[in-house]
C-alpha cells in the first residue's frame, strides 16, 4: 500500500519579493531563502539569527532549550547525593530508555555514587515504572533513583518510594495527561519546555540537562553523543 499526501494538506511556498530580498541579505540562492522562510527566517529576521540558523553551534542550541521549570530543582538533588551513596536507575526496555539509563549511571558514577540499574522485562511488565517494582528498590536501602524514559505519571510507583524517604528524580519526555507524579523533581519538556524541548527523545533530555547544569564536563558529554544520536 502506498501512502498518499494530498495537496490540501501541504503548505506550498513560493519565491516572492521578500525571499528575493533575503536572497540578497544572505547572498545566498532563492532556493536556499525560501527554505529559510519556511523555518520563520525573513527579511526582518536580524542577521546573525539567520547566520545561526544556516551553522548552527551546539552550544548555542543547547543554551537556549528550555527543558522546564524544574531543571534547577532537579540539579540540587543530585548535587546533595554524597560520594559514595547507592543509586539506583531504572529506564525503559527500548533503545532510548536504555541509552538514557547509561546517561544517567555515567553521570552518578563520575559524581562517585555507587550505581546500580533495572531495565524492565519487555513482555512480562512492559513500559514504565512499576510499584512492584519499586517495592522491591526500596528495600535495598538506596539514596536516590533516578527514573528515565518514563515516570511522569507513574503515581502509585513513586510514592512507593518517597514514603521510604527515598528521593526520586524523573527524566521523561512522553505526553502528560492529567497530574504528574510526586517525584522530587520531573525533567520532561512536555509539561512546560519549549518546542524544540518537546521534540527531544529521552536520552537528549537527560544529556541537554547534564549540559545545562554542568555536572558532567562538556568533554564527557561529547564523548557519548553518539549514545545520544543513537537513541534519537
Amino acid at each position: 500500500m502506498v501512502p498518499c499526501v494530498k495537496k490540501n494538506n501541504l503548505t506550498i511556498f513560493e519565491p516572492n519579493d521578500t525571499t528575493f530580498q533575503l536572497a540578497k541579505k544572505l547572498s545566498c540562492s532563492v532556493f536556499y531563502a525560501t527554505i529559510l522562510e519556511t523555518k520563520g527566517i525573513g527579511v526582518q529576521t536580524p542577521l546573525q539569527d539567520a547566520l545561526t540558523w544556516n551553522k548552527p553551534v551546539l552550544s548555542d542550541l543547547l543554551d537556549r532549550l528550555c527543558l522546564g521549570k524544574q531543571t534547577l530543582q532537579a540539579a540540587e538533588v543530585i548535587k546533595n547525593v554524597p560520594a559514595g551513596a547507592k543509586v539506583v536507575v531504572y529506564g525503559d526496555y527500548d533503545v532510548d530508555g536504555i541509552s538514557a539509563t547509561s546517561v544517567a549511571m555515567d553521570l552518578m558514577l563520575f559524581r562517585g555514587a555507587s550505581v546500580r540499574f533495572y531495565i524492565p522485562h519487555r513482555f512480562r511488565q512492559g513500559y514504565g515504572f512499576h510499584d512492584d517494582v519499586a517495592r522491591e528498590i526500596a528495600k535495598l536501602d538506596c539514596d536516590l533513583v533516578i527514573v528515565v524514559d518514563c515516570g511522569t505519571q507513574d503515581y502509585d510507583a513513586i510514592n512507593v518510594l518517597r514514603s521510604a524517604n527515598i528521593p526520586v528524580v524523573v527524566f521523561d519526555h512522553h505526553l502528560v495527561e492529567g497530574n504528574t507524579a510526586n517525584a522530587n523533581a520531573i525533567v520532561n519538556p512536555q509539561i512546560d519546555g519549549d518546542d524544540c524541548a518537546k521534540k527531544l527523545c529521552a536520552t537528549s533530555v537527560i544529556w541537554a540537562w547534564i549540559w545545562q547544569t554542568n555536572l558532567l564536563p562538556k568533554a564527557k558529554l561529547l564523548e557519548i553523543i553518539d549514545v545520544v544520536a543513537l537513541a534519537t
